[in-house]
């Protein structure tokens, strides 16, 4: 049985042939199924995806589906039906020295491609079934040390020392961010291209104004002023073109879940669901896991891409009813069409569509039986 690939990006390159990448989810149950999902990500090479990527994802897929005739096709992509563990975490932290102000003062530190254990599949696994000394909090969420975690943590966030945090490897090289409020996020994020380098950042907010906003499910015009979903999905110009999608789709509401950000030094993984579900910081990391991995040619094919998939569609012929694909350029959801077309197209492959294919081949190639 073959596995439906994410949707992740769809849009036109510079030359006017359509950039597709699409991700592989690993679906793992049982207990343990956060922990071994990322292992699976890993193992193969791939690149556990953000959940900034799986809104960008969502709203490709809802544009693509517009421009075909029918917003309700959107509802067949896995992007939008299925739940996903993100490459991000929510954490609720306590600066018990007054590094950055009160002493006692809880914080909520919201990580995006980044956090202190969302990258550690061994360290969640000893943590579920209480191995190696490590356990989780009694409400069920990943236990964060004072000394080497959250003390070091908030002192890179008054020094702005974003080395520190890769160095102990909570976040990536390459674009990288602190912010110690949101409104220096917000400000950020409505930069144009701010996600375009698949950006590492970490947002600070004081746990009372987090609890701000409202744990459940409200209409979609309220939840665009959500500062949880904000930093979730990069941005509320991100998140309010995702709402845009799920208001043609004929939702009315979506979710954002948190556990009240109370019980200090714990931490969660940020779930994309679908729905009511919508996003959740809770305490998911004891039960099954689908983690997205992606390969890095193909988060490379992402960045040639400078104009959205409606323009792709519209100016595109559409191949005989198979697509507004070019000679060569190639979208599909299962390993054995991808191979079909490779085989009937391999002489008309340019390296230029090759870029913007390898990502898809390389994650089918690696994760075939899965």
């Amino acid at each position: 049985m073959t596995t439906a690939t994410v949707l992740l990006a769809k849009g036109l390159d510079q030359d006017g042939l359509i950039v597709e990448v699409r991700g592989t989810p690993f679906h793992k149950t049982g207990r343990t199924g956060v922990a071994d999902g990322i292992e699976a990500v890993q193992e193969l090479g791939l690149i556990q995806v953000s959940s900034y990527l799986l809104g960008e994802g969502r709203v490709a897929a809802g544009r693509d589906a517009e421009a075909r005739g029918n917003i309700k096709l959107a509802l067949e992509e896995p992007v939008w039906n299925q739940w996903h563990d993100a490459f991000a975490e929510t954490n609720t932290i306590v600066d018990k020295k007054g590094i950055l102000g009160a002493k006692g003062q809880l914080y909520v530190a919201s990580f995006q491609n980044g956090g202190f254990f969302v990258h550690d599949s061994q360290r969640i696994e000893d943590s579920v079934q209480g191995k190696s000394g490590r356990s989780l909090t009694s409400h069920y969420t990943m236990s964060l040390d004072q000394k080497t975690e959250v003390d070091p943590f908030l002192d890179a966030v008054k020094r702005k020392d974003t080395a520190v945090l890769v160095q102990k490897g909570w976040m990536k090289e390459g674009s990288l961010y602190l912010f110690n409020d949101f409104n220096q996020f917000d400000e950020e994020s409505s930069r144009r291209g701010f996600l375009s380098n698949m950006p590492s950042y970490a947002v600070l907010r004081t746990a009372e104004s987090a609890r701000g906003n409202y744990s459940g499910y409200q209409s979609l015009e309220i939840q665009r002023n959500n500062e949880d979903l904000a930093i979730a999905f990069g941005g509320k110009g991100k998140l309010g073109a995702m709402l845009d999608v799920a208001g043609k789709l004929g939702w009315e509401q979506f979710g954002s879940h948190h556990d009240g950000y109370k019980h200090e030094n714990s931490g969660r993984v940020v779930v994309v669901y679908y729905r009511y579900g919508g996003v959740y910081s809770y305490n998911l990391v004891k039960y099954g896991g689908r983690p997205v991995g992606v390969a890095p040619e193909a988060l490379a094919a992402r960045a040639k891409i400078v104009s959205p998939i409606e323009t792709a569609v519209t100016q595109e012929a559409t191949n005989g009813g198979q697509g507004p694909y070019r000679k060569g350029v190639v979208g599909v959801t299962d390993y054995d069409t991808m191979i079909k077309i490779l085989d009937e197209n391999k002489d008309a492959l340019s390296p230029k569509n090759v870029s913007g294919l390898a990502g898809i081949v390389h994650a089918h190639l690696s994760t075939r039986g899965q």
